[in-house]
């Protein structure tokens, strides 16, 4: 049996659900070579052009005849998510196209196990103008999570098991109209970026790049973490990549202001697109190298993933950097290594359609060592393609089963005892205190002796 390389705990527990299990995907995964593409083909009533072009209904609310469209638009237009749900083994994707109608939007899940896609119910609320980074998901939490773009500070959450919604309390942030999202699992925490220049009304208003967490635990939201000197970003259509590997969350990239109106460009001579950063999990915030390729969705159209093989951020570019935006000769892919903190062009892709933009979404399945790609170049040329960056490490089935459960041991105390210890803080009343105390203590002792068995230190 072949499986990853594990650099971490998370990334570890996210192989868990899929064990035993096999697949079209799996089985087409296995010959995937290092570098290439393969197509998926789909099974299922609900095709793949299906699923990202919601059709047109013949009249609006109001019983008004809709107008016709050469060209119907899909869900992924200037959008740069897919979440993978390795328990339910679904992918899930959510975006619209324009000009935003309820119509326009479209919310689907691709199923490993059918090899088929499923038209979910639309969100109680209008997805927002653009898909951009706004979704997350906290697998183990069970929730999806979604940031309304062109409504300020406004998130909601789906419980994947039972699909209710509910609406977060506002974000604590200036604006947050446009917004990129993501779980960090070693935080528990739901992070939101806010870009570096504020809009009211579709209008720039004033600066001010932050992140705020939101903690599941408490329902609440934390104080906001202003970046706007130490790590500026774009304006518009940022992107937060969550990385297991290295247990670290990239952002970054986003819509260059050159400024407008009452508000001045606030990083004159800087492109904004290409400011990459890391969050880690003291909540430490690093710059990291400058990319050769602006990052993001707004204009340029790139697409941000992870290689599951090496921990490694993949980057399909969109635009070229200079001369025309007619896409027609393939773009290049480069690869960013936190080890040496260097960008590499590894290869080529043709995933854009003629005009740069992208379409694409791309998701790393880490327990089969490559990337889930949907692109859609028109209404009725939309495809699912596997991309495998690099190569996996084989190890024993046997090894791999006794790794996954001490794994679980070790993760359910610990999320056990943040839990204990987080109910314990808001407790005022000392008799109950005093028995989370207590029971703080003997999670804390089973965790040691669980770390002592697989001589892993905190």
């Amino acid at each position: 049996m072949t499986r990853l390389r594990i650099f971490g705990l998370s990334v570890l527990l996210m192989t868990v659900p899929t064990l035993g299990f096999t697949s079209e995907l799996s089985d087409l995964a296995a010959t995937v070579e290092p570098g290439t593409f393969v197509e998926l083909e789909i099974d299922g009533p609900v095709t793949t052009c299906q699923a990202m072009v919601p059709p047109l209904p013949l009249k609006d609310a109001a019983g008004e005849d809709i107008p016709r469209r050469n060209y119907l638009g899909n869900i992924l237009e200037f959008t740069d998510e897919a979440l993978w749900d390795p328990i339910g083994r679904d992918i899930y994707i959510m975006g619209t196209r324009r000009p935003y109608k309820r119509w326009d939007q479209g919310f689907v899940k691709y199923s490993v196990d059918t090899n088929s896609w499923t038209i979910l119910n639309l969100p109680p609320f209008g997805v927002g103008a653009h898909g951009y980074d706004n979704g997350a998901l906290d697998v183990q939490g069970r929730t999806f999570y979604w940031s309304r773009i062109g409504v300020a500070r406004i998130v909601w959450a789906m419980d994947l098991d039972t699909g209710i919604w509910t609406q977060l309390p506002n974000a604590p942030i200036q604006a947050g109209q446009f917004s990129a999202i993501e779980f960090f699992p070693e935080l528990n925490r739901l992070v939101f970026f806010d870009g570096l220049v504020e809009y009211s009304g579709g209008q720039p208003t004033g600066n001010g790049a932050e992140y705020a967490l939101y903690n599941p635990a408490t329902g609440q939201w934390e104080s906001p973490v202003s970046l706007t000197t130490t790590a500026p970003f774009g304006a518009i259509s940022h992107f937060s990549e969550y990385n297991p590997t290295h247990s670290v969350l990239f952002f970054g990239g986003g819509y260059h202001y050159s400024g407008g109106g009452t508000v001045p460009d606030p990083t004159p001579g800087v492109d904004d697109s290409r400011r990459f950063y890391m969050l880690d999990d003291q909540q430490v915030v690093t710059r990291l190298a400058d990319p050769p390729t602006a990052l993001g969705q707004f204009g340029a159209g790139p697409v941000q993933t992870i290689d599951p093989n090496t921990g490694k951020l993949v980057v399909f570019q969109g635009k070229p950097n200079s001369g025309p935006s007619v896409c027609s000769n393939p773009l290049p892919i480069w690869e960013y290594d936190l080890d040496t903190d260097a960008w590499t062009q590894t290869g080529t892709q043709q995933l854009t359609s003629l005009y740069c933009s992208m379409n694409t979404v791309a998701v790393p399945l880490y327990e089969y060592g490559v990337n889930f790609i949907v692109s859609v170049r028109s209404d009725t040329n939309c495809r699912v393609f596997l991309y495998r960056h690099s190569a996996a490490e084989a190890e024993s089935a046997s090894a791999l089963a006794q790794d996954t459960k001490e794994v679980q041991q070790r993760m359910g105390s610990r999320k056990k005892l943040a839990m204990l210890e987080e109910e314990a803080r808001q407790t005022v009343g000392p008799r109950k205190k005093k028995s989370l105390q207590r029971e703080i203590a003997r999670q804390r002792k089973q965790l040691s002796l669980q770390q002592e068995k697989t001589g892993q230190s905190n």
